[in-house]
């Protein structure tokens, strides 16, 4: 019982980083994308 009790919030945040790291991520890459091909285009069109 008292192990169980002290593993919750440890299982809470696993749970909690398996739900939202993948969305997280998703967004930096994204945006990451995003600002590379602005600057692609930036450099395109100058030439």
């Amino acid at each position: 019982m008292w192990a169980n009790r002290s593993a919750q919030p440890a299982n809470n945040q696993a749970r909690f980083l398996a739900s939202e790291a993948p969305a997280v991520i998703e967004r930096e890459n994204l945006g990451a994308i995003y600002r590379l091909s602005a600057n692609l285009i930036a450099i395109v069109s100058q030439s």
